[in-house]
């Protein structure tokens, strides 16, 4: 059983990257969905391809997917001998977006998340990341996928305006006319949910590396003419739009694929939480780590957080790579 994995990858620090979000941010339906944040590049991504080589190397291939961009140090994974020429694949989001191209240039991640299954030469199961996710244990084909199925995590949840407080704030936003315009996390994967039939409860899933079918989506897709295409006609992330890991997600669950309990995982929100996430990593109390916004961590924790993992993860980091990261001298 061939698996791949997706990474997708952005440098919003390149003038021209930046010059097309913010020619476009005037567009975005959500304030948060062009936060500069979202773009901005620490040299995660290395972190994240060494993680896959070490402790996944069943992954057939590793593809990073992004905007007419390419990391500058990619090349020296292969060059250094820690894989194989042809094992990282860069890809573009126009081979994603081939025949949707009116939808680019694109700064919404669902739109990407919900086109990245067309990538050329992708298995036909895979695993997708963010590059702010690593791997911190060793990891098995089971652990994504089973007799050919997902391993879905999650746990199942009514939707928000199924429970008290979401029916209070629905209620109080309609009182006060200010209609909600946040592009929730959890909203979107409700969202999500409903498409297929899930009204009642939805299966919440973390932020964590997530395993999908290429055919599942394909079909689902096709069984809704013209769903993709109002997808991804958004620039940025919006409100209208689903969560694509989710919708996939429960269109398995309609297919009798069962779930499982979230994985134990590090989710490190901001410096308050690099105490606690960096020693349960020390401590192989986890499988996952996920490092949002390092971008915006004092230096000194940031610094921090990058030479641990590096540490980590030296047996699989070229040293050009590893000294950038660490702050040594090349």
């Amino acid at each position: 059983m061939s698996i791949d994995a997706v990474i997708t990858w952005v440098d919003g620090a390149d003038p021209a990257h930046a010059e097309k979000r913010a020619r476009l941010a005037g567009t975005s339906g959500h304030s948060g969905g062009a936060a500069p944040t979202r773009f901005t590049d620490s040299g995660e991504i290395y972190l994240c391809i060494a993680s896959l080589l070490k402790f996944a190397p069943f992954l057939r291939r590793i593809h990073v997917l992004t905007d007419a961009q390419k990391p500058d140090l990619l090349d020296d994974f292969a060059t250094v001998g820690l894989c194989a020429p042809d094992r990282i694949v860069l890809a573009d989001h126009r081979d994603a977006f081939a025949g949707l191209s009116d939808a680019l240039p694109t700064f919404s991640s669902r739109s990407i998340e919900s086109t990245m299954h067309r990538l050329p030469g992708l298995a036909e199961r895979f695993v997708y990341l963010n590059d702010d996710m690593l791997l911190t244990a060793p990891a098995t084909p089971d652990d994504f996928f089973r007799e050919g199925r997902p391993v879905l995590r999650g746990i199942m949840r009514k939707p928000a305006a199924r429970r008290g407080i979401g029916r209070l704030t629905a209620t109080l936003r309609a009182l006060a006319r200010r209609p909600n315009r946040r592009a929730g996390h959890e909203y979107s994967q409700e969202m999500a949910a409903a498409m297929v039939g899930f009204t009642d409860a939805f299966l919440r899933v973390p932020h964590c590396p997530h395993p999908l079918r290429v055919s599942v989506i394909e079909t689902a897709l096709a069984d809704r003419p013209g769903c993709l295409e109002r997808q991804v006609s958004h620039r940025f992330r919006a409100r209208e739009q689903y969560s694509p890991i989710a919708f996939a997600n429960h269109v398995e669950l309609s297919l009798g694929t069962p779930h499982h309990r979230p994985p134990e995982m590090a989710y490190i929100r901001g410096p308050e939480d690099l105490p606690s996430g960096l020693e349960r990593i020390r401590s192989g109390a986890v499988s996952v780590a996920c490092l949002q916004s390092l971008d915006a961590y004092p230096e000194a924790a940031r610094r921090s957080a990058l030479r641990y993992l590096a540490e980590v993860l030296s047996s699989h980091l070229p040293p050009r790579i590893a000294a950038r990261l660490t702050g040594a001298a090349a």
